[in-house]
């Protein structure tokens, strides 16, 4: 216990002198937007070469098609999000989860020092997300007491330890609990429980069974940005993974799971695998990873199905003449400067 609030304590400390060293802005400066906002994603595209494989945090401007480069650390990030006021950035890595600074200039947005905030439990990987006041993570991380996967939350700003949302009560069966998505309002989280999604109140009670389909995994849920709808990938269709949407309540005849991405497929017709989807801030496209780790792009599809975008387009011109990987991306809500 002493550990943890050791270390909690230290997260707490680490975002305050984020904030504290922070240069003010000059009036020259005042013009220039204070709060990032558009996809963020990870890509391997500034890798020296094929035998140096490099994973870097990217921001896409998906009206403009521009692209900053957020981070150059040589750190394997993972699963970048926006803070809910477009002022950091939080990634996972083997170390745990990171927050950075974000400052523009010159037309590009750049991300600061790193300062881990979340290292135990130890995160097992996977999408998590802030709570829409900024001031807490949810995530999927190791249980201490059993080894499974449960989900937490932790303040950044408090001294208290990590709170095990999902931890199974005495007697019951252990089971992987991940990829938390939290509702726009703060109150409920949605994450996925042995394959199948699972709603709760934000406090870790009340259970509900949202979906239940044997033999299936379901993860990476995303709330619609007025929380009405509910995005999520699955492999109900054979080993293709597609992105569904539905209402965030049980699946039923009247609240079907409804498939986005059927007609999607690779170059060659094979399975294209469309995974973690992510809203605009309008709710009128979902972002998503389509293809595999090396050779991924981000799209966008219509929420009621329509139009497909390839957003970054970076296959079938790379100049170093290798596949290029755009994977795990992240549409951050814009603020108002």
């Amino acid at each position: 216990m002493t550990r943890t609030r050791t270390i909690h304590r230290a997260a707490a400390a680490a975002l305050l002198a984020l904030a504290l060293t922070v240069p003010p802005a000059s009036p020259a400066a005042d013009a220039a937007p204070t709060r990032a906002s558009g996809i963020v994603f990870v890509s391997d595209r500034d890798s020296p070469s094929s035998d140096q494989m490099i994973d870097e945090v990217y921001l896409l401007d998906p009206s403009t098609g521009h692209t900053s480069r957020l981070t150059n650390n040589r750190v394997a990030e993972q699963f970048p999000v926006l803070s809910p006021d477009g002022r950091y950035l939080a990634y996972l890595s083997a170390t745990g989860i990171s927050v950075c600074r974000l400052s523009y200039a010159a037309g590009d947005w750049t991300c600061g020092p790193a300062r881990g905030v979340v290292s135990d439990p130890a995160p097992t990987g996977g999408k998590f997300a802030w709570t829409p006041d900024g001031r807490s993570i949810v995530y999927g991380g190791e249980d201490p007491i059993d080894g499974d996967g449960d989900v937490f939350s932790v303040g950044l700003y408090s001294f208290q330890p990590a709170r095990n949302l999902t931890q199974e009560a005495p007697g019951e069966t252990p089971v992987f609990d991940g990829q938390p998505a939290v509702s726009p309002d703060g109150r409920h989280i949605v994450y996925g429980h042995d394959g199948d999604l699972y709603r709760r109140r934000i406090d870790g009670s009340h259970a509900v069974r949202l979906t239940s389909t044997a033999g299936v995994n379901e993860y990476g849920a995303a709330y619609s940005p007025d929380g009405s709808m509910l995005a999520f990938h699955s492999n109900r269709r054979a080993a293709n993974l597609d992105i569904y949407v539905m209402r965030p309540r049980p699946e039923s005849t009247g609240n079907p799971a409804v498939d986005l991405t059927e007609r999607l497929t690779g170059p060659d017709g094979t399975p294209s695998r469309e995974r973690f989807p992510s809203w605009s801030p309008d709710g009128s496209q979902i972002a998503f990873w389509w293809g595999d780790l090396n050779d991924g792009e981000i799209y966008s599809v219509r929420a009621d199905g329509g139009a497909v975008r390839n957003l970054t387009a970076n296959n079938d011109s790379g100049p170093s003449g290798r596949p290029i990987g755009d994977v795990e991306p992240s549409w951050g809500v814009p603020r108002r400067h």
